[in-house]
């Protein structure tokens, strides 16, 4: 695999620099998407552990496709950063901390004879203090079917170690009692396991899909790992009380985190005194050792820049904030030190100029001893064709296409998904594109010849181009609005803050239907305050919405008097929508119909011609990644403003 790339974008000698030399090397010419593909074969050149930093959630997780695609046997760990502000008042979410927790877990275990290993992190992560990965490795439940266990034995496992009780373990850390049946959803797995006890003998072990509940295989043993980071044995807790103590003194009033965690309880934002419940802290550093490959986005610098200055003013924050009584005034918040739960600036550039580092970037670089050029730029944008009066833009991307296979260079077209591929090649091929074809893989694309144009399922927001091939996308052909991801409804009546609503409003719950607001109420939440929206449904049923997720709530744009509440869990809330989407779809099919027709009107074809309706929804893509409804709204927005289609 490494021979093609060296074949066709770079020199051996460049990639042997890439993969082997130490210290830090500034990597130019390697545009995002190249930098998946460099950093791959720089990786199995090397061996042993690469780390790529990403500048944020989605940048890891495009490059971590990007991954995938260029070599799928590379086994590739992702380390997610919390998923709440520095100094919060709640945990990371429940998922977020499935995900870091069976991530650590995997790079306790990695084995580096058996291969090259990628973990794929940001720049939040990189800066997070981790628990002594040893322990969480060593805090696992395992059993074996026919095994004799006491149940509460095993529910004070979940319940001490991060799970959390539910109706059904539908999401990642969730576990679910139902008499001698254990559900379980453990982190880092993609199913459910049912644990069936007989007395206290476990009878059967079965994976099944937490959404049809169907039994998807049976297994002979399980082993559970902690969902969260922090870990509530006798030695943890003992840690703690002495740790907060020596922090903040003595505990004369009763603090809710002290006291509840005293009495074995998991507070809501324990997380954040981490560095309590442990003798001693890691960082990613120390986790994965001095022979690692550290690779950075070209943009984490700035990242790490912003997020420590976050760190700062949140710290400051909660030191300054008023407490006591008083409308202004909060519950009390011990915060540790930032150094204590975060990599200081001055720590982190000690850290990193003892590493071989790389910081990738996308512009091209002079080649000396502290920087190399692996030879790619970005690619070519169709900007000015589509600008252009009388432009066609498919004709414009046939023809450089046909240019550039003159050339000699291979032709590689990066899509968002399935359904815009099949469109977009079918479009291309309307206006005389020919030999196209679809690539799963980087192995399928070299098994081609290179005059064949190759369908990519790629997630590029702009194309690149080496010596020998270029690299097209959606976004370079279609712009940016038309070739967007999936991003939130715009609907004009979400309610963005409590202060907006007042008392026997009616709102609208996206999931649950028609309430009326009663008013904000701070409820004890594991001994901590936490403010809630109170919703009232048909019955007198109360929802209480934590004000965080007020983005949930839009008004109701009827009579507030006379329309009736819908019922909690009841099923017509979702009956009506389900039908309101379809009149939706049914009413903006029809109108993307009469504005196709009214275009070809206007160019005076009286007779359409042959891709004519593949065309004009290529210009409007619905692609795996879009929110249907958010693109029918962005369409007849559009038309209703007077906009050229």
């Amino acid at each position: 695999m490494c021979n093609k790339v060296v074949a066709d974008n770079m020199q051996l000698a460049t990639l042997e620099a890439l993969a082997k030399a130490q210290g830090v090397l500034s990597v130019g010419g390697a545009p995002e998407g190249m930098d998946a593909l460099v950093s791959v074969h720089g990786l199995r050149l090397r061996g042993g552990v690469g780390v790529f930093v990403a500048r944020d959630e989605i940048r890891a997780e495009q490059y971590a496709d990007c991954v995938a695609f260029f070599d799928p046997d590379l086994p590739v760990i992702r380390l997610p950063g919390w998923d709440c502000l520095p100094y919060d008042r709640v945990s990371p979410s429940a998922r977020n901390a499935a995900e870091r927790t069976a991530a650590l877990a995997k790079l306790a275990a990695i084995n580096v004879d058996t291969g090259p290993c990628l973990v794929v992190t940001t720049v939040n992560s990189l800066l997070q203090r981790l628990p002594p990965v040893a322990i969480l490795s060593q805090a696992s439940f395992c059993a074996k079917l026919g095994q004799t266990i006491a149940q509460e034995q095993l529910l004070s496992y979940l319940q001490l170690n991060g799970y959390s009780r539910a109706t059904n373990a539908s999401e990642p850390g969730d576990f679910a009692v139902r008499g001698g049946v254990v559900d379980v959803f453990a982190p880092g797995s993609l199913t459910a396991i049912r644990l069936d006890f007989f007395g206290d003998t476990l009878d059967g072990i079965r994976q099944f899909d937490p959404l049809t509940q169907r039994s998807t295989a049976t297994l002979r043993a399980v082993e559970l790992n902690p969902v969260s980071e922090v870990l509530l044995g006798a030695e943890q807790i003992s840690n703690f009380r002495k740790g907060f103590v020596a922090a903040f003194g003595a505990v004369h009033a009763g603090d809710p985190i002290y006291d509840a965690v005293s009495a074995g309880a998991r507070p809501q934002g324990v997380e954040h005194w981490l560095p309590l419940f442990y003798e001693t802290t890691q960082s990613l550093f120390e986790v994965l050792g001095e022979q690692t490959l550290w690779m950075f986005d070209h943009l984490a610098d700035e990242a790490i820049a912003e997020r420590l200055t976050l760190i700062e003013d949140y710290y400051d924050a909660r030191a300054t904030a008023p407490t006591g009584k008083g409308a202004l005034s909060a519950p009390l918040y011990r915060a540790l030190p930032t150094g204590s739960l975060y990599l200081s600036e001055p720590e982190l550039q000690t850290k990193l100029a003892n590493c071989a580092l790389r910081k990738l970037a996308p512009f091209q670089f002079p080649p000396s001893a502290t920087s190399i050029d692996v030879g790619g730029s970005i690619g070519h944008s169709f900007i000015a064709e589509r600008q252009a009066p009388n432009s066609n833009v498919f004709e414009a991307v046939r023809d450089y296409i046909d240019a550039q296979r003159t050339k000699g260079k291979q032709v590689l077209i990066a899509c968002l998904g399935a359904g815009s591929q099949d469109r977009l090649g079918q479009v291309l091929r309307d206006h005389g594109l020919q030999a196209i074809t679809e690539a799963a893989n980087w192995k399928s694309v070299g098994k081609a010849p290179k005059t064949v144009v190759q369908m990519l399922i790629l997630p590029l927001e702009r194309g690149f181009q080496t010596e020998t091939q270029i690299f097209l996308c959606e976004q370079d052909i279609f712009g940016d609005r038309l070739a967007r991801g999936r991003r939130k409804r715009r609907a004009k009546n979400f309610i963005s803050e409590a202060g907006s609503l007042h008392l026997d409003d009616l709102v609208v719950h996206v999931d649950h239907g028609i309430a009326r607001y009663i008013g904000l109420r701070a409820l004890d939440v594991q001994n901590a305050p936490h403010d809630c929206l109170e919703l009232e449904y048909a019955g007198g049923d109360r929802l209480f919405l934590p004000v965080e997720n007020i983005e949930l709530l839009s008004r109701y744009g009827g009579e507030s008097a006379e329309h009736k509440l819908d019922r909690l869990g009841g099923a017509g809330w979702q009956s009506r929508k389900a039908k309101a989407k379809k009149r939706l779809l049914d009413m903006a099919g029809e109108l993307i119909r009469i504005a196709a027709a009214r275009e070809l009107k206007s160019a005076e074809k009286l007779i359409p011609p042959e891709g004519a309706w593949e065309e004009f929804c290529a210009r409007f893509p619905y692609t795996e990644t879009d929110d249907q409804l958010t693109a029918i709204e962005d369409v007849l927005e559009d038309m209703a403003k007077g906009r050229p289609m």
